[in-house]
């Protein structure tokens, strides 16, 4: 992925891609570009693994982000003014603790990042363009998500959602495999459902995507 600039959906081989693992040992020069890089990587996956690809398009599942039918509960981004003692309120000593689900404030600056508590994810974003977010939705959903808000600005939000597969609200597998209930009202909605929170949407749909296909990859790469 990382060689050839793709993501997870965009990648066919063989199933022992994502299992076998491998220590490669190799020199890149001083100064090299990012797009230099991923060039020597590809020179190493050839060498090393006598890997041949094609690039070939597949119907696949997307999402469009949308504004809700009740609006966009989106926050335009404002410079907030510092107090005299230097703070802010996003640094207040009174926001230092954690709230009711256990996650701390919210880190200060520009961006975006992310907490993980308890089996769920807390989105922080301040002064983040619809074009970053839908980047961030398209590694989470592990699909193509593209714009069609017209939201144009940068916008500070929080997002709380519960991975799909994974326990909300700290819920604890049993040596079984199954998980303690966790009452309804402790419980984070699916990262669809979360767009709730910002007044979004994301609509499914068909679509086209550029998949990368490996034709062939040796199992035992040549040494070191």
């Amino acid at each position: 992925m990382e060689a050839y600039d793709v993501k997870p959906f965009q990648l066919s081989g063989p199933d022992w891609l994502g299992t076998t693992k491998f220590d490669l040992t190799a020199t890149v020069p001083k100064g090299a570009t990012k797009e230099q890089y991923r060039l020597m990587l590809q020179n190493l996956l050839a060498e090393r693994f006598k890997i041949r690809v094609h690039y070939e398009k597949r119907e696949g599942k997307a999402y469009s982000l949308v504004v809700g039918k009740n609006g966009s509960k989106m926050k335009e981004s404002v410079e907030e003014p510092a107090t005299q003692d230097g703070m802010t309120a996003a640094t207040s000593p009174a926001k230092a603790l954690k709230d009711q689900d256990g996650f701390p404030a919210c880190p200060v600056g520009r961006g975006a990042r992310t907490l993980i508590v308890n089996g769920r994810v807390r989105l922080c974003a301040n002064q983040v363009t619809m074009e970053r977010l839908v980047a961030l939705l398209t590694n989470w959903s592990g699909h193509t998500v593209t714009d069609e808000t017209e939201l144009k600005g940068r916008y500070d939000f929080v997002l709380t959602y519960a991975p799909a597969g994974v326990p909300a609200a700290g819920g604890t597998p049993s040596p079984d495999g199954s998980t303690a209930s966790v009452p309804e009202s402790d419980s984070a909605p699916d990262l669809i459902g979360a767009m709730q929170q910002l007044g979004l949407k994301l609509e499914q749909k068909k679509t086209m995507i550029d998949m990368l296909v490996i034709d062939h990859l040796e199992k035992v790469p040549t040494e070191n």
